[in-house]
């Protein structure tokens, strides 16, 4: 018995769910398509409310006594009040910094050719019908010997996204931040909030308004919108009833 999952799904792992996606792929970053982590302790911290919950999940061993799980519960009391003790320490661990190499240059896994062929080959696939939208991407790398932590703590400062995430998974980290919530499951409901349509923020308070009326009136925009919501629908449909 575990309290939750954390971890993630690569998005080479479509081919699982969509197999006319599949085709060879190179390993090149050499880690897990996918990964959960069960943990059976939790901080759970509500920035919204400002409020820290412990949660320590008791373990009942099958046919335990009374007995037993008196002692179970509290044992996992006990962990909860070492875990207050360490978030009460006024002494902060951060992870140590070496001084910051400075002017790396970044690579693209496969360059502007490459990309501008990827956006050559959609777009026949989109006349001949086989697709109607598609995101070419490519990957950017540089090295750094800046923590991943610190990566995140800045992340925080300079792009507080709502949903920001730090993920250590022993041998490599996840460091991200997302403006948009993919899908969440809640209450027996599955909620997604597809974002298209962005614009440059304007000098003033009222250069904004206009150009959010000029973002709603959009006709491309909103008809990007409608196609993302009407693919989001589709999805949830195939695991939920509506």
């Amino acid at each position: 018995m575990a309290g939750g999952a954390v971890g993630y799904v690569g998005y080479d792992c479509v081919r699982y769910f969509e197999p006319k996606t599949a085709r060879p792929m190179k390993d090149v970053l050499k880690v897990p398509e996918s990964l959960f982590m069960l943990y059976d302790s939790i901080v759970a911290f509500d920035r919204f409310y400002g409020i820290i919950k412990v949660i320590s999940y008791v373990q009942v061993p099958e046919g335990q006594d009374d007995k037993g799980l008196e002692e179970a519960y509290a044992e996992a009391g006990r962990t909860i009040d070492r875990l207050v003790d360490v978030l009460e320490s006024p002494e902060v661990v951060l992870p140590k910094q070496e001084p910051i190499q400075l002017g790396q240059e970044y690579t693209s896994n496969i360059g502007r050719d490459g990309y501008e062929a990827h956006v050559t080959k959609l777009k026949e696939h989109i006349v001949a019908g086989d697709i109607i939208q598609a995101v070419p991407s490519q990957r950017f790398a540089r090295p750094t010997n800046l923590h991943p932590f610190n990566i995140y703590r800045h992340l925080r400062t300079v792009n507080p996204s709502p949903y920001l995430f730090y993920v250590d998974c022993k041998d490599f980290q996840l460091v991200g931040a997302s403006p948009e919530l993919l899908v969440k499951s809640e209450e027996g409901r599955i909620i997604t909030h597809p974002i298209a349509g962005t614009v440059k923020r304007g000098a003033t308070p009222e250069d904004d308004e206009r150009l959010a009326d000029e973002l709603r009136s959009s006709l491309k925009d909103r008809a990007e919108h409608v196609m993302l919501v009407d693919l989001a629908r589709n999805d949830v449909n195939r695991v939920a009833d509506p």
